[in-house]
C-alpha cells in the first residue's frame, strides 16, 4: 500500500523553512519543500518531481512568496495542462534551450541589440542612407522604440519569424507605414548579419522576409487606412506662394524650388551642384535617390523660375556648402533638415492666422477632423501639381513623368527621350507661372 503523504500546514511549513532537506508537504504527488542552507541564510524553493520512464523536475516557485496552498495549486495546474509525460517533454526542452544559450554565452553569440548599432556603422560608412546621419537617426529610433525593447536580447543567431512576428503585432495594424519601414530594415539586417558579420547560418531563413511572416502577422486588409497628406486646392496655391516669395533664407528657397519641380522633400534638400545642368536646364537625379528607384533616373526640366532660384543660390556658394544647393546654416557642410520645409509652411500659416485668415489648411481635412491641418510641402509639390493639371486637362503621361510614377514606355531613343522632356519642360513651365500669378516683380 503506497505511503500517505500527511498534509502539511503553512504553519508546519514554517517551521521546516530552517531545517535543511527536502520536505514532502502533501496534496500533491511529488511536491516538495527544498531547504537549502547557505551561511546563516535559508533558501527555500518549492519543487514538483516525477521519478520513471517520464521523470522531470519542476521549479514552482519560492518560500514566502508562495504558500504552501498556492504552490500545491500551481502544480495541480500544471499537471493538468500538460500531464506527466508532456511536463517532462517541456522540461527537456527547457534544458535544451538553456544549453544553447550558455552554450551561445559561451561562444559569445551576438543579440540584435549587441549587432544593430554595428550594422548602422557599416551602412554609413557604404553611404547607403539617402539622406545620411538624419535617415540613419530615425532608422535607429524606430529600432530602439519598437524593436529592442521586447527583441533585442533576441540571438541572431537562434532568431525565427514567430519571434520578428511577435515584434511586430503591436504595431502592425496601428502604425502600417512604420512596420513596413521596420520589416524592410530588419530584413536588411538579417541579410548582413548572415552575409556580412556570419552571425547565423546561411542555411537559415531569414526571419524578416515577408512570405515567412505572411501567416504570423494580421491581413494587410485590416490595416488601418492612412490619411492624403495635406495639400492646397489650386486657388490657395498662388497666393501661397506670394506670401512664401517674400521670406527670406535657404529654407523658403529650398521650399520654393521643390515645389516648382514637383519633388519630395529628400530630393529638393539633398540637391548638388553637380547634378543641375545650366546649359541644357536640366536636373538630373539619379534612381538610386528616388523613392522608386526601379523607375530610372529622374530628369527634371527647369521652368525659368527655378533656375532664378537656382542662379541666386549659385551666387551665394561658400567653401562650406560640401556641394549642397540648399545648405543648412546650422550644421557644417551639411543639407537642410527634413523638417525645414514644412516649418516653414508652419510658419506662414501662423502668420496668416494671427492676421485673421483661414491659414495655409487642407479644407476638406480640417473640416472633417474638425481642426486645422496644416498643409506640407510633399502634398502641395505633388497633390496640388496634380489636381491643377487635371484641371487645364493635360496630358496624363507628362504629368507621370514629372510625378516619377512611371517609366516611360517610349524612351526607346534619343528623339523619344527629348520629346518626353521637351512635354515635361512645357507643364513645368506652366505649372511655374500659375505659382508665381500673384507674384509682381
Amino acid at each position: 500500500m503506497p505511503k500517505v503523504i500527511k498534509l502539511l500546514t503553512n504553519r508546519d511549513i514554517k517551521q521546516l523553512s530552517t531545517l535543511p532537506g527536502r520536505h514532502a508537504v502533501g496534496g500533491v504527488k511529488g511536491l516538495t519543500l527544498d531547504v537549502r542552507k547557505y551561511d546563516d541564510a535559508f533558501s527555500c524553493s518549492w519543487i514538483l518531481r516525477r521519478q520513471g520512464k517520464n521523470s522531470f523536475t519542476v521549479t514552482i516557485g519560492s518560500y514566502p512568496a508562495l504558500s504552501v496552498d498556492e504552490a500545491r495549486q500551481k502544480a495541480t495546474e500544471l499537471l493538468v495542462q500538460h500531464g506527466d509525460s508532456n511536463l517532462a517533454q517541456v522540461k527537456r526542452e527547457e534544458r535544451r534551450k538553456q544549453r544553447e544559450i550558455q552554450a551561445a554565452i559561451k561562444r559569445h553569440d551576438p543579440t540584435i541589440e549587441e549587432l544593430i548599432s554595428k550594422w548602422l556603422d557599416w551602412k554609413e560608412i557604404r553611404g547607403e542612407w539617402k539622406d545620411s546621419l538624419q535617415a540613419r537617426y530615425k532608422a535607429q529610433q524606430r529600432i530602439q522604440r519598437h524593436i529592442l525593447p521586447n527583441g533585442g536580447k533576441l540571438l541572431v543567431s537562434q532568431t525565427t519569424a514567430e519571434d520578428m512576428a511577435e515584434l511586430f503585432k503591436p504595431i502592425w495594424l496601428e502604425l502600417p507605414a512604420t512596420a513596413d519601414i521596420l520589416l524592410n530594415l530588419m530584413k536588411n539586417f538579417f541579410v548582413w548579419a548572415t552575409t556580412v558579420e556570419k552571425a547565423r547560418s546561411s542555411n537559415l531563413v531569414n526571419p524578416a522576409e515577408w512570405q515567412y511572416l505572411k501567416p504570423l502577422l494580421p491581413s494587410k486588409k485590416l490595416r488601418r487606412k492612412e490619411e492624403h497628406y495635406p495639400f492646397l486646392e489650386k486657388d490657395q496655391l498662388p497666393p501661397f506662394f506670394a506670401a512664401l516669395h517674400k521670406r527670406a533664407g535657404v529654407s523658403p528657397r529650398c521650399t520654393e524650388f521643390a515645389i516648382l519641380t514637383c519633388v519630395r522633400s529628400s530630393n529638393a534638400r539633398l540637391a548638388r551642384w553637380e547634378q543641375i545642368d545650366f546649359d541644357k536646364r536640366l536636373w538630373i537625379i539619379d534612381e538610386e535617390e528616388m523613392k522608386v528607384s526601379a523607375n530610372g533616373q529622374h530628369i527634371v526640366p527647369l521652368s525659368d523660375q527655378a533656375m532664378r532660384i537656382l542662379e541666386k543660390q549659385h551666387e551665394l556658394r561658400n567653401v562650406d556648402d560640401a556641394g549642397f544647393v540648399f545648405p543648412s546654416s546650422r550644421r557644417f557642410r551639411a543639407p537642410l533638415g527634413n523638417t525645414a520645409l514644412n516649418t516653414v509652411i508652419k510658419d506662414l500659416h501662423n502668420i496668416e492666422v494671427l492676421a485673421g485668415r483661414e491659414g495655409w489648411i487642407d479644407r476638406r481635412q480640417s473640416e472633417k477632423k474638425g481642426k486645422p491641418m496644416i498643409a506640407v510641402q510633399h502634398a502641395i509639390s505633388r497633390a496640388t501639381f496634380e489636381s491643377w493639371a487635371h484641371s487645364i486637362h493635360a496630358p496624363e503621361r507628362p504629368i507621370q513623368l514629372i510625378l516619377h510614377h512611371d517609366i516611360d514606355p517610349r524612351l526607346g531613343s534619343a528623339y523619344d527621350r527629348e520629346e518626353s522632356i521637351e512635354d515635361k519642360r512645357k507643364l513645368l513651365q506652366k505649372w511655374a507661372d500659375f505659382c508665381f500669378s500673384e507674384i509682381y516683380e
